[in-house]
């Protein structure tokens, strides 16, 4: 039993990527291994968004051995009533290469046939693996392939180079353009030039020795431990979310934790806006106090040890300034205008060409919750209609404009600003739940009901 090491160096692979990539890959091995009658121990996957790498543990060095049964014509046609062999039988035994006498009698679906039983002899696993990796590797599902130079080869992003050893046995593989060795290519600045790996157990060493953390549940880790250190400094809590840390995961090789500063003016402007723009766009993690107010500190990550700590904290300090300001002048922009007013302009946004525009929308929307009102015995129409005409009002703000990710929670925020009652303010956000199959539902009565209508005059408007 040997271990089987292979690593597919790429341009940076896209986060949300991998780990469903890493999913089909396990799953396509797997298959693949089985149906190559090849004994294995354990798989395991790991990747950083340069590399996918691949380890198959307690693989055997030879196939399995398999008893290959091929059914002939029925029994009654191969032999006649003497038990002599007809022209069926001996055609049959020829097209196999084996005499007559090699042929038995079997029976398949209650009928007899003559058989013949061929032992195979298991193939040495080194000459199995070549066809097996070329094939597993090209079937890795990705939500987007591209091809690259004059290659018809499809993959998430150009191969750069592939490792590929049985134990201390170099497997020679050739992808698109790219020819398989016993060379791996490290950290882009923490390391230099190509290295050599030996076997498969001096991988993971050699790697995190030349600023690669391959090993997720490590890196993971390091992660951890940078956040927490951060919250002691500052006397924090950061505000953690699964999806960002997951992502912060694999967007870097060598995680380096580093905590930023902005000015306390910018706190003014709502928390969502705040807590938006580093998460969304900068992958920043918030930090909030005892009271759950968010602090002027922010946690980044750095994909490299900097020779200057502050120079890159610096720089991340001077993007997130430029962008809280474009957020600060658009909210003050967006506070000057009510969003009733921006009812009639909804006619400027083309919800679909047969469809009509957001505005045609929204008027179907109020006849739809007439209705609805009258069935769920709602009785504060005028309520509903109000809602109803300023529920889309906020995808003309110049706020949702520059942040897609806030529409119906900068809705919210202006309605509450302008005096609306707190049902209608809420109803702005909740109409858009829920957003998954198992997302969050509207709490109020009035949010579930514009909720509904919105998903009934889309399904129906657009089948018909």
């Amino acid at each position: 039993m040997k271990t089987l090491l292979f690593e597919i160096g790429v341009e940076e692979i896209p986060a949300r990527f991998i780990e469903p990539a890493k999913e089909g890959l396990r799953r396509l091995l797997q298959e693949g291994v089985n149906a190559a009658r090849i004994p294995f121990g354990e798989i395991k996957i790991l990747a950083t968004p340069r590399r996918m790498t691949v380890f198959v543990d307690g693989l055997a060095e030879k196939q399995d051995e398999t008893l290959i049964v091929k059914f002939g014509p029925p029994y009654n046609r191969a032999f006649d009533e003497s038990g002599n062999p007809t022209k069926a039988a001996t055609g049959f035994a020829k097209s196999q290469g084996v005499e007559v006498t090699e042929l038995k009698k079997g029976q398949k679906d209650g009928v007899d046939f003559i058989v013949l039983e061929r032992a195979e002899k298991g193939e040495p696993t080194t000459i199995i693996l070549p066809g097996l990796i070329k094939d597993v590797i090209a079937k890795i599902p990705f939500q987007k392939k591209m091809r690259w130079g004059a290659e018809s080869f499809e993959f998430a992003r150009p191969i750069q180079w592939l490792l590929i050893l049985f134990e201390n046995e170099q497997i020679d593989v050739q992808i698109a353009d790219v020819k398989s060795g016993n060379v791996t290519y490290c950290h882009r600045f923490l390391s230099q030039g190509p290295i050599t790996i030996g076997r498969p157990s001096e991988y993971i060493d050699t790697l995190r020795s030349n600023g690669v953390v391959i090993d997720e549940t490590e890196r993971m880790s390091i992660i951890e431990k940078g956040i927490e250190k951060i919250e002691n400094d500052v006397r924090g809590k950061a505000l953690r979310e699964e999806e960002l840390i997951r992502e912060i995961l694999y967007i870097t090789e060598f995680p380096y934790p580093l905590c930023g500063s902005f000015d306390k003016a910018f706190l003014k402007l709502p928390k969502e806006v705040l807590v938006n723009v580093m998460k969304s766009h900068q992958r920043y993690i918030p930090i909030q106090d005892e009271n759950q107010s968010l602090m002027p500190y922010f946690i980044f990550f750095a994909n490299t040890r900097p020779v200057d700590d502050m120079v890159v904290v610096k720089g991340n300090e001077k993007v997130l300034r430029a962008r809280l300001a474009d957020a600060e002048f658009f909210f003050e922009e967006d506070r000057k205008t009510n969003l009733i007013e921006l009812y009639e302009r909804l006619s400027s946004i083309v919800f679909h060409v047969k469809l009509g525009t957001l505005k045609d929308k929204t008027d179907r929307l109020l006849s739809i919750c007439n209705y609805l009102c009258t069935v769920l015995n709602y009785n504060d129409i005028a309520l509903m209609n109000k809602a109803v005409k300023i529920v889309k009002a906020d995808l003309l703000t110049h706020m949702v404009g520059e942040f897609p990710e806030l529409q119906g929670t900068m809705g919210r925020l202006y309605a509450q600003a302008q005096g609306e009652k707190s049902e209608v303010a809420t109803s702005i956000e909740e109409h858009y739940l829920p957003t998954s199959g198992n997302g969050a539902l509207p709490q109020t009565q009035l949010g579930s009901i514009i909720a509904i209508e919105d998903k009934i005059d889309s399904v129906v408007s657009f089948f018909s």
